[in-house]
């Protein structure tokens, strides 16, 4: 009885520690960013004048009337032989009055458009308003 007992935890213990290898190699080949990349985003909300910016290294709106919207693409490229997504995450004082889409997927060899859209509310402060959109690199299953 007393080796049944040996060779049931030996066997749940060695079970645990697969379960725990491939859980580590599962997590940092899906989840871990392969890459990414952060742009500055800033906008301006003023009345009365137009704002335009041809800037390609970073989101700048320009001026934007309160009630409006200010629409920028972000082209990414997959160089990879496999599926990634691209993960979107924004931060700063900006971040409430961006609309972009989460997840992204792109197949090998494709490229994809992401389209970041500043939306201003009729009631929205004038001001400068900035901040960061980080776009992750992810492996696709």
């Amino acid at each position: 009885m007393k080796k049944l007992l040996n060779y049931s935890a030996y066997l749940v213990f060695t079970l645990s520690l697969i379960f725990f290898i491939f859980s580590v190699f599962a997590y940092f080949f899906f989840v871990v960013p392969l890459q990414s990349y952060e742009l500055d985003a800033s906008a301006s909300i003023s009345e009365g004048s137009i704002g335009v910016d041809v800037n390609d290294s970073a989101l700048t709106f320009g001026i934007i009337a309160p009630g409006g919207t200010s629409l920028r693409k972000v082209f990414i490229a997959n160089n990879y032989k496999f599926p990634v997504r691209i993960r979107a995450i924004s931060d700063g004082e900006i971040e409430h009055l961006l609309d972009y889409p989460i997840t992204t997927r792109v197949e090998p060899g494709q490229q994809a458009t992401i389209p970041v859209t500043l939306v201003v509310p009729d009631n929205s402060s004038y001001g400068n308003y900035s901040g960061k959109v980080k776009f992750l690199v992810i492996r696709d299953k």
